[in-house]
């Protein structure tokens, strides 16, 4: 693994002299005001959050809080934040539904409870949740919806013991993602960086991180066990856009009898530098990234509408699958230096399915075979590095960078 103490938080110092020297002018001690509540119960947090403006923090004291309801913050640019890593306890739901330009942090506190504990949507382009402990007994625990875009650094996931995935993150719809130029190595996505997701025992099909409807997002850094990473194919759910997926931390908790650590069904990304810890029943050169092709769904005819077309793919290329960037061009997803047990077998993949489709040769009226959809060294390349693909610079802007509560008068 790479060094990557030098390149943690610029000096306060340093923000100082930077500021002076670009004309900010004098920097005050606080932008905005600090709001707390008195205590963590919904209504007292609820009025804070009323009688704070953009810029302020609402403050959340220790304690041991149910929510009866969803918690709501539209259109403010707010910092809200609890004690530490597990204080306060909450029980209960918050949404976030901000436009760009209000941005918004959520720290140090815990959020537990069934359903989403946490949803953003709106399109906020520089969200930041940071610090938090979430630990859901059913669907995910954070939920990011839309053309939003953040981080999500340093949190803890779980260790959860029902069978939900742990971040989902969707866009508007996969037509309109693969319009659009390729976010790769910036931070015009989703980004989740230094955090722990655990599952205390391992579940097929379930998720640290689930993407589609055109979604975007870099896992980096993160320490992972019980979970598989995914990438939605077009037929599903529709289908992401593109993944970033390195220098993280997974383990196959003992028992496991999956083979992949990751799902990849469409888009095109790069998948790099990872360590796998095998503790699973199978082999340590059966571990795999895997590749889906055709996919049917539930009706045998259609998908969502939010896909944007019928399901079926009766000649390659199919519609958003792997290896597949803007306007449906080729675009080759690279597996390369991931590592099994210490091992040099973690560049590895495995073609689902394995036989032909029933379903998809009914409705092309053909017998097709999905290798033909996917090929090494035209769809996706083992060992061989993306050329001219650098990652986002580590840690994300919003936390090497923040912006100082006292550093408002730049309009930055």
């Amino acid at each position: 693994m790479r060094d990557i103490t030098a390149m943690k938080h610029l000096p306060f110092a340093l923000v100082i002299v930077m500021a002076t020297l670009f004309g900010c002018g004098p920097i005050s001690p606080a932008c905005g005001d600090t709001h707390t509540a008195t205590t963590c119960g919904q209504s007292d947090v609820e009025s804070a959050i009323s009688a704070a403006s953009d810029g302020d923090t609402v403050e959340i004291p220790a304690g041991t809080c149910a929510w009866s309801s969803t918690v709501t913050i539209t259109d403010r640019e707010l910092t809200i934040r609890g004690q530490s890593l597990t204080s306060p306890t909450i029980t209960g739901k918050m949404v976030v539904s901000n436009d760009e330009g209000y941005t918004i942090t959520l720290k140090d506190f815990k959020m537990i409870g069934a359903g989403y504990l946490l949803e953003i949507n709106g399109g906020v382009k520089d969200f930041r949740v940071t610090n938090m402990t979430f630990i859901q007994s059913s669907s995910y625990a954070t939920v990011i919806w839309g053309d939003t875009h953040g981080v999500i650094d340093n949190c803890t996931y779980g260790p959860s013991t029902s069978g939900a995935s742990a971040i989902y993150i969707g866009n508007a719809g996969t037509t309109d993602a693969y319009a659009e130029d390729s976010v790769l190595g910036t931070d015009d996505q989703v980004v989740i960086e230094d955090c722990t997701i655990t599952r205390s025992s391992h579940a097929g099909g379930t998720h640290a991180v689930w993407s589609d409807r055109g979604s975007s997002y870099t896992v980096r850094y993160c320490t992972i066990a019980g979970y598989e990473l995914d990438v939605h194919g077009h037929c599903t759910t529709g289908g992401a856009r593109e993944f970033e997926i390195y220098e993280n931390d997974i383990e196959i908790l003992s028992g496991a009898s999956n083979k992949a650590w990751a799902v990849i069904r469409g888009g095109t990304g790069v998948i790099y530098d990872n360590r796998i810890e095998n503790n699973g029943t199978q082999a340590d050169n059966t571990i795999h990234v895997q590749i889906r092709t055709m996919e049917v769904d539930d009706d045998a005819d259609d998908c969502d509408a939010s896909t944007g077309g019928a399901c079926h793919c009766c000649e390659y290329p199919c519609d958003y699958q792997l290896g597949r960037g803007k306007a449906n061009a080729l675009k080759p997803v690279y597996i390369w230096d991931n590592v099994v047990n210490e091992s040099t077998e973690g560049d590895r993949t495995a073609i689902w399915p394995t036989g032909s489709c029933a379903e998809c040769n009914t409705e092309c009226d053909t017998t097709l075979d999905p290798a033909d959809f996917m090929e090494e060294d035209r769809d996706y390349y083992l060992g061989t590095e993306k050329s001219g693909y650098t990652p986002l610079t580590y840690p994300h802007p919003l936390v090497g960078n923040p912006t100082p509560e006292c550093f408002c008068s730049c309009g930055c």
